[in-house]
């Protein structure tokens, strides 16, 4: 027997809800999002743009050194797809740190082990930065990869500028001018 609506029609296909729909009552309102999402996302740019000034300081810095000197002559002269098969393999060195971080935060070591995750973290996206920096022009003539890198500049653009429209992102540049004020 075919089901049948409160009013006695039948059930049709144009009754059924579409697959992934929620019913009004259960709308999504973006309140995670909103909440909890946006305001970390803020605060990680936030960061970003505080530490910037002192991490490319301190890679110039490093920059200067002639082993690394060498090593950014070296690197400008090797083939496109190499410089991006290095770009994939340099943070995978890191990985055994990352997996002693577990490791220690599993033993009971736990500020330890995150201090070893977020000293591997800093350590791979400053190595990948670098590479990307000295290598970004042999890799742009790689037609997919020009294009990939592209599309994240746009993508960057528009998440930045809808992170910046927050309320969590206006205290926090608040608060920054309130701290320098303070530090005079």
């Amino acid at each position: 027997m075919a089901e049948r609506l409160r009013d006695g029609r039948r059930v049709t296909k144009r009754h059924l809800p579409l697959p992934g729909a929620r019913h009004r009552e259960h709308a999504h309102d973006g309140g995670l999002l909103k909440r909890i999402l946006l305001p970390l996302a803020a605060l990680a740019l936030f960061l970003e743009e505080c530490l910037w000034e002192a991490v490319t300081w301190v890679g110039a810095l490093i920059a200067r050194l002639p082993p690394v000197r060498w090593l950014e002559r070296w690197l400008a002269g090797l083939h496109p797809y190499l410089c991006a098969t290095l770009l994939v393999l340099l943070p995978l060195n890191l990985l055994p740190l990352k997996l002693s971080a577990l490791w220690l935060v599993t033993h009971g070591h736990v500020l330890l082990g995150l201090q070893t995750l977020l000293a591997a973290k800093v350590a791979g996206t400053a190595l990948v930065a670098w590479v990307w920096r000295v290598t970004k022009s042999q890799l742009l003539t790689v037609r997919w990869i020009a294009r990939l890198y592209v599309t994240v500049l746009r993508w960057r653009v528009i998440l930045y500028g809808w992170v910046r429209s927050t309320p969590a992102w206006r205290r926090l540049v608040e608060l920054r001018g309130r701290v320098r004020a303070w530090l005079g």
